[in-house]
């Protein structure tokens, strides 16, 4: 199958995790709370992540369960991963349609936080995910959200004609769509995957560059008021996944 992107294209993706402006550090507080409410999902240290990101999950599972293991196409990243945790990470330099596990590997927590709205087609690689996962194993997926308040306040002032339009942040970092609960489960559908948990993250109305004066407090809170909000009008969505 062909790639949207070549190796040349992540790894100056890369320098958005590894250099991370201001607005971008505050995606990055927002989303290590989120995880913290989906790390009970992990079951052991039989992990596999889809892609190094901000490396926030590598730490946590480490942490926990003192091992790890990382695809991704970029070598800066995955170079960067293995300098800071050494022997405590695996890593496989591989697009994901293209990556084969070694001989009778599964594994027992596949986590793909923000992959699926990157890749080309994102059916295949659920099917994929599936080939590798155990039989009592879960899957972890996490996509922005077409339906996230920020994204229809753009639309009411003219910035964006529809939620599903690509935002400047969106082009930045390379999304290829953008997704609302439907289409986010209905992709999951068609990879013949069942969904066991489903929720939102992150109560969002404005932009991260103009939240780069919020305090963690009060990020935080707009984190943790989402469990008790409607998972479609979230920033993000996860959705956790069996055979």
């Amino acid at each position: 199958m062909d790639n949207i992107q070549g190796e040349e294209f992540f790894n100056k993706i890369a320098d958005y995790h590894l250099n991370p402006s201001a607005s971008h550090l505050v995606d990055t507080k927002v989303q290590y709370w989120s995880i913290q409410k989906l790390l009970c999902f992990i079951k052991d240290e039989n992990v596999l992540e889809m892609g190094c990101g901000d490396g926030i999950w590598t730490n946590e599972v480490i942490s926990r369960f003192g091992h790890t293991s990382v695809i991704d196409i970029s070598s800066k990243l995955l170079s960067s991963a293995k300098k800071k945790h050494g022997d405590k990470i695996t890593t496989y330099q591989s697009y994901f349609e293209e990556f084969k596990p070694p001989s009778s590997t599964k594994f027992s927590t596949i986590i793909a936080s923000h992959v699926l709205e990157h890749v080309a087609d994102p059916i295949c690689v659920l099917s994929k995910m599936k080939e590798w996962l155990t039989p009592d194993g879960v899957i972890i997926t996490i996509v922005p959200n077409a339906n996230s308040y920020h994204r229809k306040l753009s639309v009411l002032m003219n910035i964006q004609k529809s939620i599903y339009d690509f935002s400047a942040s969106d082009q930045a970092v390379g999304h290829v769509r953008v997704y609302d609960l439907n289409s986010f489960k209905k992709d999951v559908a068609l990879a013949r995957l069942t969904i066991v948990y489903e929720r939102g993250f992150f109560l969002k109305t404005i932009p991260n560059g103009m939240m780069t004066s919020y305090s963690d407090e009060l990020l935080k809170a707009l984190v943790d008021i989402s469990d008790v909000l409607p998972a479609d009008e979230m920033a993000n969505i996860a959705l956790i996944l069996k055979h």
